[in-house]
């Protein structure tokens, strides 16, 4: 398993006071005191169970060099990081791949607790990145702190992966799928409006082609995070078909309740039909290994066909008996009008059936990082 956080999670930054305007110009110029953790993830690479243990690591990624402080044996490390309540087992050891990526692996036999999920803090006193001889300040009283796990300011992306079955999964927060969240300047996009959201699974990234059907990407609109939102008019994404859909997590909010609005659609099929009354699913025409699976919302159990889609920013899990398709978000065999009205924050699609505990634990990765119920 591994566990990857953006770099705009605002962990805290190492703070020096200057003493003249020269120092005060120069700080802010080059930034010299923003040491951050721009990148950090867990890699349970022995057997995914969540708990690290021998050979497994951790990579902390920070935006500026530091002075690369001696981490070769478990005691020196353990001033330099805080791993809280928990234990990294009896032995570890560190390297500076380079002076601003820092690796610890666990090692030989013995014993720990550290799961995904845990705090970690970077003591950063004064060895990190010492600007004592810049300015004539310490920075030894200063703390950087970085989440290391599901939390709901932080964005948690790896999870999903656990699985090889995953075949599609669209975050919003990471738009271009690569590891951290996606700003404006960095997606190169003219206004908010977007052409593909890069599929993190591999292979079936969403694009439109018509520049009038194209939705609109919106920072930090929920929970700190980006979503996307679609017009209700006509916009909506095209992707490869998965044709073997057996478990779908979306996270959504629809702006006008509408039976007409799929959550996902098809260019010849309308597997995911939705219902009257703004239902989730159609008593008809929704494929029966639909009806016949289990749909929940925000967690828990609901019978689709007499449940309407909430008002609010909704986590829908989907556990079919049999296989069903989709290849649009969201547009309902290009019928006028028959496209999603509002926002979409997640899309994670698997081609297995997955276990409750499997469920939950997606579910529980989603909503600590939409901050949904």
């Amino acid at each position: 398993m591994r566990a990857w956080f953006s770099p705009y999670a605002s962990p805290k930054t190492l703070q020096s006071s200057c003493t003249t305007p020269v120092e005060a110009y120069l700080n802010a110029k080059w930034a010299i005191s923003d040491l951050v953790i721009s990148n950090l993830y867990a890699d349970d690479q022995d057997n995914g169970d969540e708990i690290l243990s021998s050979s497994d690591n951790i990579t902390f990624n920070f935006n500026l060099p530091t002075n690369q402080p001696n981490v070769a044996t478990k005691e020196q490390i353990d001033t330099l990081i805080d791993f809280g309540d928990y234990t990294f087992w009896s032995d570890y050891s560190g390297v500076w791949n380079t002076a601003s990526q820092l690796v610890i692996t666990a090692i030989g036999v013995g014993s720990g607790n550290l799961p995904i999920g845990s705090i970690l803090t970077i003591k950063a006193s004064g060895n990190l990145r010492d600007i004592y001889n810049l300015f004539s300040n310490s920075t030894s009283s200063a703390n950087l702190s970085g989440n290391w796990g599901l939390s709901s300011n932080l964005l948690v992306e790896t999870i999903p992966l656990n699985y090889n079955s995953l075949r599609l999964w669209l975050d919003a927060a990471d738009l271009d799928g690569d590891g951290y969240a996606t700003g404006l300047y960095e997606y190169a996009l003219s206004g908010n409006v977007i052409s593909t959201w890069v599929d993190k699974s591999g292979g079936n990234t969403a694009y439109q082609t018509n520049s009038i059907k194209k939705p609109v990407y919106i920072p930090s609109a929920l929970n700190g995070n980006a979503i996307v939102r679609f017009d209700g008019s006509d916009d909506f994404l095209n992707f490869p078909r998965v044709s073997s859909i057996r478990t779908a997590f979306l996270v959504v909010k629809e702006r006008t309740a509408s039976g007409r609005h799929f959550m996902l659609g098809d260019d010849t099929q309308y597997h995911f039909h939705r219902g009257d009354s703004n239902f989730i699913w159609h008593s008809t025409y929704t494929h029966d290994n639909i009806k016949n699976g289990n749909t929940y919302v925000d967690g828990t159990l609901v019978d689709g066909t007499i449940t309407a889609l909430p008002t609010t920013t909704t986590l829908i899990s989907i556990v079919t008996t049999g296989n069903v398709q989709a290849n649009t978000l969201i547009n309902d065999r290009n019928i006028a009008g028959r496209v999603w009205d509002g926002d979409i924050a997640e899309v994670i699609l698997y081609s297995e059936a997955l276990s409750d505990l499997d469920r939950q634990t997606i579910e529980a990765y989603l909503q600590n990082k939409w901050g949904t119920p």
